[in-house]
């Protein structure tokens, strides 16, 4: 079993009851190779996990999980500050289990144990996982945002 640390960023458009909102947030998933299967697991936020059978599909997974749990938030929420608390709430959930382990993970990865793949490396000390989530008066383009799983924490 192999364990990778990695940061994801997410960027969302999501319409609830009177309102949109932008939710951008960078978190923290621990992604492991088990057997046949590549599991992702929320650290930050937590309480989160999805299966492939590779790491994209994984991560795939993992997405659709994590925007379903924001729709399900926008649809039950009465106003744009209760789905703004909750997701708030939703993203300061940590397991710390898996944060252990993810902890762990980031050591292999600075001693050179976890080869980084070809991937970009950003030292976990330096940042941090954050959420924003504000509201939106006029909605473009710009706000297109591709998520990505591509940077290996150290």
């Amino acid at each position: 079993m192999s364990a990778f640390p990695f940061f994801f960023t997410f960027s969302d458009k999501v319409e609830g009851n009177g309102f949109v909102a932008d939710v951008r947030m960078m978190g923290t998933v621990l992604g492991m190779k088990e057997d046949d299967s590549t599991w992702m697991y929320g650290v930050q936020p937590g309480g989160i996990a999805a299966t492939g059978e590779n790491e994209d599909k994984a991560f795939s997974a993992f997405r659709r999980t994590y925007t379903s749990v924001l729709f399900d938030m926008a649809e039950e929420a009465v106003d744009f500050a209760t789905f703004k608390e909750r997701v708030e709430a939703f993203f300061k959930e940590i397991c710390e289990e898996t944060k252990r382990e993810w902890d762990e993970a980031v050591e292999a990865v600075r001693r050179g144990d976890i080869e980084s793949e070809g991937r970009e490396k950003k030292n976990a000390d330096e940042h941090q996982p954050y959420v924003q989530v504000r509201t939106v008066k006029k909605p473009t383009a710009r706000h297109n945002l591709l998520d990505e799983l591509r940077t290996i924490a150290a």
